[in-house]
This record gives structure tokens, sequence and C-alpha cells, in this order.
């Protein structure tokens, strides 16, 4: 894992910690709670009983966070994608299968329901320019920071 990138998984150092700019509401709110350590994924696993939650990943670079998605079988009507200040919101829904009363499920490992994940930002970011592709079964939402959040490079004169 480089330097820009945020670990969600279990036994990963805190988001708090190592990335201040970001944090994933899950994990704040596990230690809140005293559900474990802000790296673990306790509220995202409890919440897989009822449905599932995809997994992701969060990139940063100098000018935006890439927000990544697993979504297989999913098509843009399934999911919702919403920033509201610095909330950005992802929501959808897995449809279960029909099956004909005739035949007989041997084995159901596929998780169905509805699904939410929540990432807030710490620093500022542009509301107006987010954009969200779906492909191949991955969501990609780009969310630019704010002008103010970007990095300046600063010219040094000489005497």
């Amino acid at each position: 894992m480089n330097a820009n990138q945020v670990s969600n998984r279990p036994g990963s150092r805190s988001v708090l910690s190592r990335y201040p700019l970001v944090w994933d509401f899950d994990q704040v709110m596990n230690h809140f709670f005293g559900e474990g350590t802000p790296g673990s994924r306790m509220v995202s696993e409890r919440s897989a009983s009822d449905g599932w939650v995809p997994a992701w990943e969060v990139v940063e670079s100098d000018r935006e966070f890439r927000v990544i998605l697993d979504l297989p079988g999913f098509s843009s009507d399934d999911v919702s994608v919403e920033l509201k200040q610095d909330l950005l919101t992802i929501t959808g829904q897995r449809h279960e299968t029909k099956v004909e009363e005739k035949n007989h499920v041997h084995v159901r490992e596929r998780k169905f329901g509805k699904f939410q994940r929540v990432l807030a930002f710490r620093e500022p970011v542009e509301n107006q320019n987010v954009s969200a592709e779906l492909s191949n079964g991955v969501l990609t939402v780009i969310v630019p920071k704010a002008q103010e959040a970007q990095a300046k490079k600063i010219d040094i004169r000489t005497a």
C-alpha cells in the first residue's frame, strides 16, 4: 500500500491517525461505541447479516479523492451516490435471484439486500464536479478537492 491509500482492513493502522484528511464513518462509530479498534470493520460485518457491504478503497492525490467499490452485477439503476457538503453516501441494493418452485437451491453464499457506505472528508471538497462511473462491476467516484485544500507550490526568491 502506498502512502496515498486508506486501508479499511482489520488489523491495519487507524485511518484517523494515519490519514487525518479522510475518515471512514464505520470506523469512527466502531471506536466511539467501543466495538473494536478504529481500524476494524465491525459495523460493516455486523450489517452483512441483513444484507452485505461491498469492499472499497479510498485513494487520495493532490487534486482529488478517488473512491472505488466492487459492485459486480450492478447496473447504474441499482446504485445511488450523493455528496452533501463533506459527506459522501453510496447506497445500493442487490436483489435476490428468483428460483422456480420446482427447482432446489443447494448452496446460497451470495449476499443480497441493501447496503450503505458513508465517507466523511476532513478537508474541503468540491461538490459541483463530482463524477461517478460504473464499469465492469467497479464503481469509481471522483471527488475533487476544493481549491483552498489543494497543495500550492511556492517559489523561493533569492537575495
